[in-house]
């Protein structure tokens, strides 16, 4: 089922004569207020949490401007959180949603399509986790916000001023610490901000 919005269903076999009651709730108790796909491999779901989330891999489909498949909840959403196997934002994806006071792009996003963050009036801070990603034309058209990067050697001028808005750019020198268990596969990645990484503990459970 795509986009749907949950409501209580009830299905009725007519054959044979005597009726099969086969309802069942569509509105489950843990929140979640719509969810649908959003790309070959992308998933988006949405709760009472107001957090609209995007899962899978690869990239997110292309829409129009506001005809995303979340665009019955770009009021109430206000917060955007991005899997880490997501590599593209879609254009007009997130167009309109005014609710919105901040953003984080993961480090794995390689290209965001235009308008993508147009007209998020209330959209302050962005951050980008990782190098500069390829940016269609106005990304951020009518948003006036901070954008923090980290100096990875990846952004200039040019970069930049292609996103269109309003933007203040903050560079952050930072530094990025990744664990890996005993197989060698990543387990977890973090991002410092300003200053100097002096020491980290690491508490093994046996």
């Amino acid at each position: 089922t795509r986009d749907a919005e949950f409501e209580t269903v009830e299905f009725h076999a007519k054959y044979p004569t005597s009726v099969k009651d086969y309802s069942t709730s569509l509105n489950p108790a843990n929140g979640l207020l719509a969810y649908g796909n959003c790309g070959s491999n992308c998933t988006w779901t949405l709760y009472t949490d107001n957090i609209l989330r995007i899962s899978g891999t690869g990239a997110m489909n292309n829409f129009t401007m506001g005809n995303a498949p979340w665009r019955n909840y770009t009021h109430r959403i206000q917060g955007i959180e991005i899997g880490d196997g997501i590599t593209t934002i879609g254009n007009y994806a997130f167009y309109g949603c005014k609710a919105l006071p901040e953003v984080t792009i993961p480090a794995g996003i390689t290209s965001v399509g235009t308008g993508a963050f147009s007209d998020c009036l209330y959209l302050s801070r962005v951050t980008f986790q990782g190098s500069a990603p390829s940016i269609a034309a106005s990304c951020f058209t009518g948003v006036t916000a901070t954008v923090d990067y980290y100096n990875n050697g990846s952004w200039d001028g040019s970069t930049m001023l292609h996103y269109g808005g309003n933007l203040v750019w903050h560079k952050l020198e930072g530094y990025t610490v990744q664990f890996q268990d005993w197989n060698g596969d990543l387990i977890a990645t973090w991002i410092g901000g300003l200053g100097v990484l002096t020491g980290f503990i690491i508490v093994c459970y046996y």
